[in-house]
């Protein structure tokens, strides 16, 4: 009987990991300006009545994003900043889901607010490789709330709205 000679397998072209000029760039002006919109004008609406819960989870998937930027190293949020948002979007979210009024206070507002002037720098300031690893956190984070969404208690929609990518290519 014959047998096959074993040949080593062949080892994969060296592939450098810097990353290329694209990457290394800040995300262009108008998509910069299109999402600051998106997330300010969401605030807006929470302020004047005609909220709605697409709102809240639009402010809070900015808050996982600029928390995925900051642990990447992009430019950090105060974290009193992070922590006054994140119980203002908390507490109103869950306030809107057992009354059925989307909506902020004043004090809630100005939390939000000064969270989103933040992760507007800090949005200025990232690669739009961090953005990219950033969304793609997002993304898994999202596949699990989907997951976890079958059990009854969960307060998070089954189909959340879609954030672009912000620049990649």
């Amino acid at each position: 009987m014959l047998r096959k000679k074993f040949s080593p397998p062949t080892p994969l072209p060296h592939r450098s990991a810097r990353l290329r000029a694209i990457d290394q760039s800040p995300l262009p002006k108008e998509e910069l300006l299109r999402l600051a919109l998106r997330y300010h004008f969401a605030l807006r609406w929470l302020d004047s009545d005609d909220g709605q819960l697409e709102h809240f989870v639009l402010l809070a998937q900015h808050f996982m994003i600029a928390r995925s930027l900051c642990r990447l190293g992009c430019q950090q949020i105060p974290e009193t900043t992070l922590a006054d948002a994140d119980a203002a979007i908390s507490a109103w979210t869950n306030k809107g889901i057992q009354t059925g009024v989307f909506r902020v206070d004043r004090a809630a507002f100005d939390a939000i607010q000064a969270f989103l002037l933040a992760h507007d720098e800090q949005l200025r300031t990232a690669s739009r490789a961090a953005v990219s690893v950033a969304l793609a956190d997002l993304a898994e984070m999202r596949q699990k709330a989907v997951e976890n969404n079958a059990q009854p208690h969960s307060p998070l929609p089954a189909k959340m709205p879609e954030i672009s990518a912000a620049g990649r290519s």
